[in-house]
């Protein structure tokens, strides 16, 4: 959860379109973030059966799509091991969605990351794609590449550059928000319509909301 959650609304019908990538991105390294105490939720969100699987499952298998290195960040590591991907344990104890991004950036053997954050269902292969694709135009001054949609920047489905570690470090001890920080760096956009896609998911009435 970061300030300024995407509010749930209607179908985005005003997606960019890019050419889909057929090959693997091999210089990306993968990373789900399976969240803090799910304390709203009441119980694991990440573990919460949706569509006929779990809120983290969907998030692995839509990322193993594109990435040949996919793991997980958590708080604690042995709670999804048995999901059979690596598992990287947060390195900070604290409830902020950028610890998760931290830990897997100081795991990371490569440049460029990309995070995805557990509790966004709605975003589809066809949307993804889209994100993904575009990261074959990235420039060199470019430190992350993200969704924007009419709610502003979405932070946890996007890509960051490992030169961003130190910002990170001092955003975590500022206890700044994910937005707040985002808004330091040097972005490159996605363009969508409307934010459906990318409403995240902090109650169980949030999804019956949506799925009712």
């Amino acid at each position: 959860m970061v300030d300024g959650d995407t509010v749930c609304s209607e179908t985005d019908e005003s997606a960019p379109v890019f050419g889909k990538r057929t090959t693997m991105l091999t210089s990306v390294s993968a990373y789900v973030l399976a969240g803090g105490y799910s304390r709203r939720f009441g119980t694991d969100k990440a573990l919460y059966q949706y569509d006929g699987q779990s809120l983290i499952r969907y998030s692995l298998e839509l990322l193993t799509r594109k990435f040949p290195s996919v793991s997980i960040v958590a708080k604690d590591a042995g709670d999804y091991e048995w999901l059979g991907y690596p598992v990287v344990a947060d390195i900070v104890d604290q409830q902020n969605p950028l610890v998760g991004v931290l830990s897997g950036m100081v795991n990371s053997n490569t440049d460029w990351n990309y995070f995805h954050a557990c509790d966004l269902p709605f975003i589809q292969s066809g949307v993804f794609d889209i994100i993904v694709d575009k990261f074959d135009s990235i420039d060199d001054g470019a430190q992350a590449l993200l969704p924007l949609t009419d709610k502003g920047v979405q932070p946890l489905a996007g890509f960051y550059h490992k030169n961003i570690i130190d910002s990170l470090r001092e955003a975590i001890h500022g206890n700044l928000s994910v937005k707040k920080w985002v808004n330091t760096l040097t972005v490159r956009t996605v363009n969508f319509g409307n934010a459906m896609s990318f409403c995240n998911i902090n109650t169980v009435k949030d999804l019956d909301a949506v799925t009712a």
